[in-house]
């Protein structure tokens, strides 16, 4: 039987569509179909591949780049959490490991984009399997530690050509403006000794749902908020669009 190749849209690789691709290709090969998963991505976000593999999936099995001729792509809504929605169609093919995960995913997604339906589907799901959903909002809950400043400013840390950037992700704990202040001094000091063109902190804040951006140059710095959370995708691309950012330059004091 030949091979089909999946794919998940660049634009929308998260958790739960890593998780709900995941779970599709399980269900469609205990069902005798000759499925393969690709995450047509370049990198994923330290946080979020150490929580796949809190729950015995490792994303980067999936990361391949392949010819679109051999791909066919998998259809996602984004008001819907796609994992719920493969848990629910293909349910008998799973065990309580893969509906950990899809209440992993589920909780992401309803938390990110709240859906009552996704919701009905989440508690049907842990009260049935006698699932610690508890556990599974405390790991999908945790931020970026601030105890170490130095440390936190290099989280989620990438280098690509004369550019670098690190990604921080917050729940419930605001920064003040002097951790900020520090920090963007640790990554001013690293493009320096580096002799990198930009250095760029992006700031999630699970909160307000949104995402801070600071860029740091030979000029000073420029900030912007995003608006909503941006994915690892759209961060890719915004660093590489320079007119993106305002003309006008920050000083955030200590």
């Amino acid at each position: 039987m030949e091979q089909i190749i999946v794919s998940l849209n660049p634009e929308q690789v998260d958790l739960d569509t890593i998780i709900g691709g995941y779970l599709f290709e399980k269900a469609n090969i205990q069902k005798g179909n000759n499925i393969k998963l690709v995450l047509p991505v370049m990198f994923l976000e330290d946080f979020l591949v150490d929580l796949c593999r809190q729950y015995n999936l490792d994303p980067y099995y999936y990361m391949e780049t392949l010819e679109k001729s051999h791909i066919s792509s998998l259809e996602v809504n984004p008001k819907r959490s796609f994992s719920l929605s493969v848990y629910q169609k293909y349910q008998e093919q799973f065990d309580d490991d893969d509906a950990k995960l899809a209440l992993l995913a589920g909780y992401c997604k309803v938390h990110l984009n709240y859906n009552m339906e996704d919701w009905e589907i989440i508690k049907g799901i842990y009260e049935t399997q006698k699932i610690d959903f508890d556990r599974i909002k405390r790991d999908f809950m945790i931020e970026t530690s601030l105890s170490d400043l130095s440390r936190a400013a290099f989280t989620n840390f990438r280098r690509q050509n004369h550019v670098a950037w690190s990604h921080i992700r917050l729940m419930q704990t605001a920064m003040h403006p002097y951790e900020i202040a520090e920090m963007l001094e640790i990554m001013g000091d690293y493009r320096k000794c580096n002799h990198l063109e930009s250095f760029f902190l992006f700031v999630d804040d699970f909160s307000l749902l949104t995402t801070d951006i600071y860029k740091i140059n030979e000029h000073g710095m420029n900030f912007m908020n995003a608006g909503k959370l941006l994915s690892c995708n759209e961060i890719e691309k915004l660093i590489k669009q320079e007119s993106a950012f305002p003309s006008k330059i920050y000083q955030i004091k200590k």
